[in-house]
């Protein structure tokens, strides 16, 4: 399937159709729900007419005051639930592009201190799901996890990818928007008109808005390679799921990741269950010691999130003390245990290595003593000065 050619004429009726429902929400700022409602429907409507082969199951206008600006979010499907199994571990599958898809559209857009036209808006969606028609979204995918699994010398594990498809269809549904959305990956290549004057006029209003991610885009990715084989038997995994659920005002993602909560938490009790009938065979703890290396490893990838994002100084000295105890761990199993195989030696002296490098990068990472919002003030200094009558200097 090739993408549709945006600005045909037998288009042009479904984008003009579609730009006079946002006019609405452009220049109405109370925005009654009855009316979102018709205009989310017109813009399903209009967007299954100009992709047929890739059709609109419904758009929502989300609305964000106060979290990160996210654009819009695509999540698509195939209406067999069970191609993806086919083109994971068939490699006589042949790649079909995605039937069906959800919108969601950040109303951010709509700020007027942005000051996008509905025009702008309708060719920022077009362009959108355009991105996300033919093979090549779902066969980039399958590339960035072949590449990976390669190059830690594994193969992809069906059983442990069944104990939660909930959990890979989200790391790649967050992975396909860093690869393929406007929002996300760097300017040009558009096919619609319009498009990267209206993404530098939203970068000019929102500076924060970062189309550069680089190797980011593919660290979701490779944070799951690290935890699904053991998702059920860490409840860390859970823990951090939860919190990243407040991370975005985006209801496609919140509504995913808490689907994905639900399914570990139920394989995670399957597991304590099953651990309190084999606790009593031989080999059971060495097995369990192995798994808390494993969770060492898999830790690298949250670091590495969480160095990104570092804000305050007693933020980064509890992560610097984290990864020193991690190191600790390692270190002592390395010296402990002469009858490594070379193969497990090389493996974990690389995950020291990779700690050493966290740890460097965190030492070099300007951060802030605390926290500050808003305007701050000294009483006593401002006390001191009206006493001894003195002129008001600046104070931070």
């Amino acid at each position: 399937m090739e993408p549709i050619m945006i600005g045909r004429e037998d288009g042009q009726n479904h984008i003009d159709n579609m730009t006079q429902q946002l006019m609405f929400v452009v220049n109405d700022e109370e925005r009654p729900k009855e009316k979102m409602r018709l205009v989310c429907d017109t813009i399903q409507k209009e967007l299954t007419e100009l992709f047929p082969r890739f059709r609109c199951l419904d758009v929502m206008i989300t609305e964000n005051t106060d979290s990160e600006f996210f654009g819009t979010r695509i999540y698509p499907f195939f209406n067999d639930s069970n191609k993806i199994d086919g083109v994971l571990f068939n490699p006589e599958t042949v790649l079909q592009p995605f039937d069906k898809f959800y919108l969601e559209i950040d109303d951010k857009l709509f700020d007027p201190m942005i000051g996008l036209c509905a025009l702008d808006i309708t060719n920022i969606i077009v362009e959108e799901v355009n991105n996300y028609t033919g093979v090549k979204p779902i066969e980039e995918f399958i590339n960035q996890l072949n590449y990976f699994v390669y190059e830690k010398d594994d193969t992809f594990d069906q059983s442990s990818y069944d104990k939660c498809k909930a959990l890979f269809e989200f790391v790649m549904f967050e992975t396909m928007r860093y690869n393929n959305s406007i929002f996300c990956k760097e300017f040009g290549g558009y096919v619609t008109n319009g498009v990267e004057d209206a993404l530098l006029q939203i970068q000019k209003a929102i500076p924060e808005m970062d189309t550069k991610v680089g190797d980011f885009k593919c660290l979701l990715l490779q944070w799951y390679l690290n935890i699904y084989r053991s998702l059920d038997k860490d409840r860390s995994t859970i823990i951090m799921l939860k919190k990243s659920v407040s991370y975005s005002t985006s209801k496609l993602f919140k509504r995913k990741l808490s689907l994905v909560i639900s399914n570990i938490e139920g394989a995670f009790w399957n597991f304590v269950d099953t651990y309190a009938t084999e606790s009593t065979k031989p080999g059971f703890f060495t097995k369990i010691k192995l798994d808390g290396l494993k969770s060492i490893e898999d830790d690298l990838y949250e670091y590495k999130m969480r160095i990104r994002n570092i804000e305050t100084q007693n933020d980064a000295l509890l992560l610097m003390r984290q990864i020193n105890s991690r190191m600790g761990i390692l270190d002592a199993y390395l010296m402990e245990n002469d009858d490594l195989s070379d193969k497990e030696r090389k493996r974990w002296e690389s995950v020291f290595d990779k700690y050493s490098k966290l740890r460097e990068d965190l030492s070099e990472k300007s951060v802030y003593i605390r926290k500050m919002y808003g305007l701050f003030v000294d009483y006593n200094a401002l006390q001191q000065m009206s006493q001894n009558n003195t002129t008001m200097n600046t104070y931070y």
